[in-house]
């Protein structure tokens, strides 16, 4: 398998848009399609060949990158390719699954001797291009290795494992991880605004200080990978001594308390089960069952 520097990318939303820009920067010949045209303007300009089918956009190159909304759309589109036009293809599919979608799309590429890599992109699409910027794969080591001149347009490129549900796994947990981050910010920013402080302000203080806090991410991991929850930091019992704290300054702030009401009644869980003198990171036990 021989990088060739040619490559289709189907669908143009920002990030699809982002990827192919790289691609055009680093001297690749990048043909492009989309469902809507209108995203498609400008793009010719900038150096890509526009395909008005996807039929033509499939046949363009045998490196095809796929970066659409969700499964539905990707099973969608790719069902309107005749097997004769993506027969033989090298796929990247870039978009986000869950394992058992990637594992779906893992076994239709192979029926159609397809050579398929599954990717997550750790990224916005504004910091494309940037080397602090990192996209994780599996699936084929062959392609990955084939291909990793374009890879390294985008990211630093990671390759994970040949299984295809591995990266999924991964990417659904570090956006779950995200997005409690996002919430929490969300939710001490209501604080301080109904205290009359800007959430400006605040960010100037929230990011130092979450900066610090991650960095006990690696010890945390030891942690639940040992099981020793008597060697972590906060014992349950004082944390919810904690955290009733906050929740009396949410309710006199007139903001919902819930966020911390929810983390409160998992430490309860725990505390009567007898787990009150372990540490804050048994609350692991509380996500690994569902209610």
């Amino acid at each position: 398998m021989r990088e060739t520097k040619a490559v289709t990318l189907l669908g143009m939303g920002a990030m699809g848009k982002a990827l192919a820009l790289a691609a055009i920067e680093k001297g690749w010949r990048t043909t492009v399609w989309n469902r809507s045209p209108e995203r498609l303007r400008g793009l010719t300009e900038r150096g890509a060949q526009v395909c008005g089918t996807l039929e033509e956009a499939v046949s363009s190159n045998d490196l095809v990158v796929i970066c659409l909304h969700n499964y539905a759309s990707v099973a969608e589109t790719v069902a309107s390719v005749s097997a004769n036009a993506i027969r033989g293809k090298q796929i990247v599919n870039l978009t986000t699954h869950t394992p058992d979608e990637a594992q779906a799309l893992h076994e239709w590429a192979l029926d159609l001797g397809i050579t398929y890599v599954q990717g997550a992109i750790l990224a916005t699409p504004a910091m494309i291009g940037k080397s602090d910027t990192n996209i994780i794969y599996c699936g084929s080591k062959q392609l990955f290795d084939a291909q990793i001149g374009l890879f390294e347009c985008w990211s630093t490129a990671i390759f994970a494992t040949e299984d295809p549900r591995s990266v999924p796994y991964l990417d659904l947990a570090l956006q779950s991880t995200m997005y409690s981050l996002f919430t929490g910010f969300l939710h001490g920013a209501a604080m301080v605004q109904a205290a009359g402080m800007k959430a400006a302000d605040f960010a100037n203080l929230a990011h130092p200080f979450m900066c610090a806090m991650s960095r006990s991410f690696h010890n945390r991991a030891m942690v639940v990978d040992t099981g020793e929850f008597s060697k972590s930091s906060k014992m349950l019992a004082f944390t919810g001594t904690i955290l009733d704290i906050i929740v009396d300054g949410c309710i006199a702030l007139n903001v919902d308390p819930q966020p911390m009401t929810e983390i409160r009644s998992r430490i309860d869980a725990q505390v009567e089960q007898g787990y009150g003198d372990e540490g804050f990171d048994r609350l692991i036990k509380t996500y690994q069952t569902r209610p």
